[in-house]
């Protein structure tokens, strides 16, 4: 008994698995041929400057590549547990420090605001006042001047002006 070879028949499911296998087999191929292309330089008897795929004559210097580098870079470790509670101890202390950093700013800012006020009321009582005066020493009132009224108004204007901006 002779073995007797039955012909091959390629349904199109067998040849749509053929086509598949050779297509993949040429891509390896190709990519493995351009991972290991090499490139060459070489200068022309002009002074010109020549890159290619292949020497062109004895002179031309065979090229070294380097890779290319990810730009992502690479993944930073975790700190351990140790570091996290130290981290969070600082970020707490951080948190509550500006925190009373904004309320000083609050009372100083209210602060200059009842300044503000009161520093506008004092102007406003004394332009309206017939006269002003001191006490004096003996607790006697002494009534200003013209001039002595001015300098004083003057100077409530300049509280004005430190307090309200």
């Amino acid at each position: 008994m002779s073995a007797q070879r039955l012909p091959v028949q390629l349904s199109s499911g067998n040849r749509s698995h053929c086509l598949k296998l050779v297509a993949l087999v040429l891509l390896f191929a190709i990519t493995g041929n351009a991972a290991a292309a090499k490139v060459y330089k070489w200068v022309d008897e002009d002074g010109n400057v020549h890159f290619g795929d292949r020497p062109t004559d004895s002179v031309a210097q065979e090229l070294e590549l380097k890779s290319h580098q990810s730009a992502v870079p690479a993944p930073q470790p975790l700190p351990d547990t140790r570091n996290r509670a130290t981290i969070s101890e600082v970020m707490e202390e951080e948190r509550l420090r500006r925190k009373e950093a904004r309320e000083k700013e609050n009372q100083a800012r209210q602060s200059r605001q009842r300044k503000c006020l009161l520093a506008r009321d004092n102007l406003r009582s004394m332009e309206e006042s017939g006269y002003l005066y001191d006490i004096d020493s003996s607790g006697k009132r002494r009534i200003l001047s013209d001039a002595q009224r001015k300098a004083s108004e003057q100077r409530a204007r300049e509280v004005i002006t430190r307090f309200c901006g």
